[in-house]
């Protein structure tokens, strides 16, 4: 038994074959006891078994590897779960992974991935979670993602992504959260999002947007949250959110807005109990009165640090589930008869 940990050790420091490795955990790591104390606790976590012996999971994390472990699917054909975030891998491509019939979650994060190749992802239809964060991938094909019908989550953010492809997005019917924050995106073209009807939360904070248009978002009608914060937006079209029937959290936080009126159309579910609206930080100069008119289920409304100067008679009357209102740093001097008129449920001001 001393042998077999021993090899797992060597494993650990030098990165011997996988060859060896499936060998050496015949008798499987998780069944190591805290008893056997000359086993590092981290090589305990370097694969994990299920009760037939099958490697389930494997963790090469921070293993100074330039590509991607040749003979992984082959080796280990019942495997669910591989981590290799932090390392230095350059490219994937198809071949890398053939035999991975059970795989549901990969992580390929913190690597130098700068292109993915077309059909990377061809064998994985049982993939669940992707994380490709903090790589270097500068743009998303139309068929990038084509074959991962399974996937649930998919995470891009911390690239240098500029450009999204229409329908690059398309054949995704089960995708729950897209994170695609912390990159270069310009513009975002109608029907990039189109075929998400299952999408929920929406990441697109701190990237590189100046407007947004009536088709940005056609199609998410599950949407629940959208994070359009720290980007450069100064024009949102009169129709932009209209589709998002089931926005419960908005964030338009520090960017340059000047003029929201007639912005905030959304034919809200019934079911929808609480909408959080944030647009601290922007260049707001006017409140109107029918600016809010259709979020009738608004709970929280941010709009500190603006240059407010007016707000119009009425202009939250339709508001009467909000409980927070918060509008200070703006450039208020008084404020006209019926300001505040439906608020009933205000609590915070």
């Amino acid at each position: 038994m001393r042998i077999i940990f021993r090899k797992i050790y060597f494993f650990k420091l030098f990165l011997i074959s996988l060859s060896i490795l499936k060998l050496v955990l015949a008798e499987c790591i998780s069944e190591l006891t805290d008893e056997q104390s000359d086993i590092p606790s981290y090589i305990r976590t370097a694969a994990s078994c299920d009760e037939d012996g099958n490697v389930i999971e494997l963790w090469l994390k921070y293993q100074n590897l330039k590509k991607f472990p040749v003979g992984i699917g082959q080796n280990f054909s019942k495997l669910q779960h591989l981590y290799l975030g932090g390392n230095y891998i350059e490219t994937i491509n198809f071949e890398d992974f053939q035999n991975f019939e059970n795989l549901t979650t990969l992580d390929l994060s913190k690597n130098m991935i700068s292109y993915v190749e077309k059909g990377t992802f061809d064998s994985l239809s049982t993939l669940v979670t992707l994380d490709l964060s903090r790589n270097k991938i500068s743009d998303i094909k139309e068929v990038t993602f084509d074959s991962l019908t399974s996937l649930v989550t998919l995470d891009l953010s911390q690239n240098s992504i500029s450009k999204i492809e229409s329908g690059a997005f398309n054949q995704l019917p089960f995708l729950n959260e897209l994170d695609l924050s912390f990159n270069q995106i310009t513009a975002i073209t109608d029907s990039a999002f189109s075929g998400l009807q299952t999408l929920k939360i929406l990441m697109l904070q701190f990237n590189q947007l100046s407007a947004i248009y009536e088709g940005t978002f056609k199609g998410l009608q599950q949407l629940q949250k959208l994070n359009l914060a720290n980007n450069k937006l100064n024009a949102i079209d009169e129709f932009s959110f209209q589709s998002l029937t089931a926005l419960l959290n908005l964030q338009l936080t520090s960017n340059k807005i000047q003029n929201i009126e007639n912005v905030f159309h959304i034919n809200l579910k019934k079911t929808v109990e609480e909408l959080w609206e944030n647009l601290e930080g922007n260049s707001l100069e006017q409140i109107f009165e029918n600016t809010f008119e259709d979020l009738k289920n608004l709970t929280e409304l941010e709009l500190s640090i603006n240059k407010i100067s007016s707000i119009e008679s009425n202009s939250f009357q339709n508001l009467h589930n909000l409980e927070d209102l918060n509008l200070g740093y703006n450039l208020i001097k008084e404020l006209k008869n019926n300001t505040f008129y439906g608020l009933q449920n205000l609590a915070n001001l």
